[in-house]
């Protein structure tokens, strides 16, 4: 009886010149039990197919089984991963620490940038100086140079200052790297010591897909201080150093390159007397004047400091570095038709 029925419905809708819907299929367990196939009335299980189940996604393999685990499609070349229950995750991170997105396909290029930041900080950790001196690291996740992807830095503050003083306590997270200040400052009600200064600065190269290094310093006992500012002009970003002698320095990231540029430079000397020496890029300058170039360098340099440097922990790192993407950002890191 259902057989006629349902050869009755095929004339009919061959007739409205619709395609004749197949048999219902359903879930059954393999001959040995352990896994699942999609079967038709006709006892026939699908293969190499692709199965959408009330709204979730599904695929058999060749075999006719349901897939779990990794997926890599064949002509595509992408990868979906598919759940114990069978199901294709989508907008996910997996067990094994891979990015998903919204229509299933893992984004290669994200998943090597957070391997890459995760293993750029854990190397920072491995890299302390001495025993004399525990370092609390820092890190932020930023666009330095306004090319949309995230570039790292990361910063140090001593628990131990080099002269036997003990540096003032820094609380877990911190809003600012310390500018020229060379006592303590505060900022949002947490207690900055000096001698805060930066460890790297790595910025983000899509195309290779690694970082590139665009500053490094050495972890010496002479005291040195950096920040950084954002441009007022919006032209990128500007690193200032103060080294022990009271040098100043101040160098220019413009936006789209990784490079930091050394645009303003003013240090001191001594002549053969004992008076002080003014320079301004390597120019012998009267004190007036290299305090007048001084204050309009750090007037295009900006008052503004980079912020929301986060402790460098399993918990910080996570919470900047495994994120969900948007439909803006998923096309960036990896365009689609």
């Amino acid at each position: 009886m259902k057989t006629r029925i349902t050869g009755a419905l095929c004339v009919l809708v061959a007739a409205a010149l619709v395609p004749c819907p197949a048999y219902a299929n359903t879930w059954e367990r393999s001959e040995k039990g352990n896994r699942w196939m999609y079967v038709s009335d006709a006892g026939d299980p699908a293969t190499d197919e692709w199965i959408d189940e009330d709204g979730k996604q599904y695929y058999v393999d060749s075999s006719g089984y349901m897939k779990t685990g990794w997926l890599k499609d064949k002509e595509s070349g992408n990868e979906y991963y598919f759940g114990d229950d069978g199901v294709m995750w989508s907008d996910a991170f997996t067990p094994d620490d891979r990015y998903v997105g919204p229509d299933g396909r893992r984004v290669t290029p994200y998943d090597t940038y957070r391997k890459a930041v995760k293993t750029q900080l854990k190397k920072s950790l491995n890299s302390k100086k001495s025993k004399e001196s525990v370092p609390q690291r820092y890190f932020l996740l930023t666009d330095l140079n306004q090319d949309g992807y995230r570039d790292l830095v990361i910063a140090e503050w001593l628990t131990e200052v080099t002269d036997g003083a003990a540096a003032t306590p820094v609380a877990e997270d911190v809003g600012t790297v310390p500018g020229a200040a060379a006592e303590a400052s505060v900022q949002n009600g947490t207690v900055i010591p000096a001698g805060g200064r930066l460890i790297e600065i790595s910025v983000w190269d899509p195309e290779e897909e690694e970082f590139q290094l665009a500053a490094e310093f050495e972890q010496t006992d002479d005291w040195q201080q950096h920040a950084l500012y954002f441009d007022p002009q919006e032209q990128g970003i500007w690193m200032e150093t103060i080294e022990r002698g009271g040098d100043i320095r101040l160098f220019q990231m413009a936006n789209d390159t990784p490079i930091l540029e050394n645009v303003w430079s003013f240090t001191m000397d001594f002549d053969e007397w004992g008076g002080p020496v003014y320079y301004r890029n390597g120019v012998e300058e009267d004190k007036e004047v290299w305090d007048r170039e001084l204050a309009f360098a750090r007037q295009e340099r900006g008052n503004t400091p980079l912020s929301g440097y986060l402790s460098v922990t399993e918990e910080n790192i996570s919470s900047q570095v495994d994120l969900m993407l948007s439909e803006e950002e998923l096309d960036k890191w990896e365009p689609r038709d």
